[in-house]
């Protein structure tokens, strides 16, 4: 561009490059020049549609993708990408058929197959979704000729862990737990893959803190995204593959339940948003039974809250804060009255030291506290000392992690 400075398509690059680095007005403002030099390129439409989109103009984003498939309507690439417009906008037949579309264009791109196979899943068409995902792997090396070794890797480690998904929903988990582990050796990067081995782990006792790590893992990985916040439960999606859609967007969810059988009543509130460099969550979740019989009740109360910083392109740092209250009572138990209290606060940062390699750091302070009192004179004789209270602290640092297949 310093040589060139009407350069329409240098400047095309220069703004995927800022929409990469989450500048979204940078990169608006190197599409503009360029479609200020030629408009008729389809190309420079996409990249100013993929950055409204980022800004959480999914209308407009629209529009320009619209522009892009009528320049250049024989682009698969293209339909592929306003297939997934129209499928966030909700408009899933119209999706459905651009998938279809880019499919007749160029059956060999393995885009519109991974494309399809999302909107499969959220119509819960598991078979339909299983199919379309292992085209995409197959087809994955067919991408050689516009992307290297490296990317063509993580493109296939995103793809198995779409694949792990499924499994996980069709109820194969010891299928999905494979695939997690084959995405992780392609890419060790892949927080989605990370994500759904946690799930594996947390199945049983015995591999219970393995699955923890991997969480921690999938979070300092992840990232910023608003889909993230917006799952925080073990479940993962396409979100990685899917990252130029992120958009700055807040959304807030209420709900609970009612059940007569022991008076259980459980609200719910969760709040998600992400703004430009910055994304946030909170949660709140209690549960209140009153028992079958008098003096027999129990309230638990449940507070998450998560923060997120993309620094740069190849630093963020992200905090988590949880905190748990139970308490129970039952009149004809030998301790009548238990509370217990968990609290937790962790601090991460990831770094990108290259195409390939990372630093991650996680420290992680935990307080838990416990209360029991009854009338059995032994258990209280035992618990005198403490005054019927129990505490402890954890402290951990996580540096690195290895993934290994033999």
């Amino acid at each position: 561009v310093a040589v060139s400075p009407d350069n329409s398509f240098a400047l095309g690059v220069l703004g995927f490059v800022e929409l990469t680095r989450y500048n979204t007005v940078k990169a608006k403002e190197y599409f503009g020049r360029a479609l200020s030099l030629d408009e008729n390129v389809g190309l420079f439409h996409l990249g100013m549609g993929l950055a409204l989109i980022r800004e959480g103009q999914l209308e407009a984003g629209s529009e320009e993708l619209k522009i892009a498939v009528v320049l250049e309507p024989n682009r698969s690439i293209f339909r592929s990408y306003l297939g997934k417009a129209f499928f966030e906008d909700e408009r899933e037949d119209l999706a459905a058929q651009e998938y279809d579309r880019a499919i007749a264009l160029d059956p060999n791109d393995p885009t519109p197959y991974l494309y399809r196979a999302y909107h499969s899943l959220s119509q819960n068409r598991l078979v339909d979704s299983l199919r379309d995902v292992q085209k995409s792997i197959d087809l994955n090396d067919n991408r050689a000729v516009y992307r290297s070794k490296l990317l063509l890797d993580q493109d296939s480690a995103v793809r198995s862990a779409g694949l792990a998904e499924i499994y996980n929903q069709l109820g194969f988990s010891r299928l999905a737990r494979i695939e997690a582990i084959k995405s992780l050796n392609r890419n060790y990067g892949n927080y989605s893959a990370h994500r759904f081995l946690a799930d594996s782990y947390n199945t049983t006792i015995l591999t219970a803190d393995a699955g923890r790590s991997e969480r921690n893992v999938a979070e300092l990985l992840a990232p910023l995204s608003f889909n993230f916040f917006n799952n925080p439960g073990t479940e993962a999606g396409f979100n990685e593959y899917n990252a130029l859609f992120e958009r700055d967007e807040v959304r807030t969810s209420l709900g609970g339940r009612y059940n007569t059988q022991d008076d259980t009543m459980v609200p719910e509130a969760f709040v998600a948003g992400q703004k430009g460099k910055v994304g946030y969550a909170t949660g709140y979740q209690s549960a209140y039974t009153g028992g079958s019989r008098d003096n027999n009740y129990s309230y638990d109360h449940r507070v998450k809250a998560t923060g997120q910083y993309q620094a740069t392109y190849s630093d963020r740092f992200i905090l988590n804060s949880s905190y748990q209250s139970l308490r129970r009572e039952e009149s004809n138990a030998t301790f009548d009255d238990q509370r217990f209290e968990d609290h937790e606060i962790s601090a991460g940062y990831h770094r990108r030291l290259g195409p390939d390699s990372r630093f991650i750091m996680d420290v992680t302070h935990r307080d838990n506290r416990s209360h029991f009192g009854g009338n059995n004179l032994r258990f209280i004789e035992i618990l005198a000392q403490s005054k019927g209270e129990q505490f402890s602290r954890d402290d951990e640092l996580l540096l690195r992690e290895f993934s290994r297949e033999n």
